[in-house]
């Protein structure tokens, strides 16, 4: 299923303007690492785990689809 959908997002040809591209630009420079910190911030103070800890799971929790960010 993964490389189905992988192989399908390949062959799609959608040519991006520079306005996305300057979206995506935000999306991950700015907002994905402020999703981090703030799930890292939440683990670590609420939940108590460790900074690194808190830190890992905030890189995979945090959104990587600028849907869902």
């Amino acid at each position: 299923m993964i490389v189905a959908v992988f192989s399908a997002g390949l062959t799609v040809e959608r040519h991006v303007s520079r306005r996305s591209w300057m979206s995506i630009a935000i999306l991950l420079a700015v907002v994905m690492p402020l999703s981090i910190a703030a799930i890292a911030l939440f683990a670590s103070t609420v939940m108590g785990l460790s900074l690194g800890a808190a830190v890992l799971l905030g890189a995979v929790l945090a959104p990587t689809d600028p849907v869902l960010a």
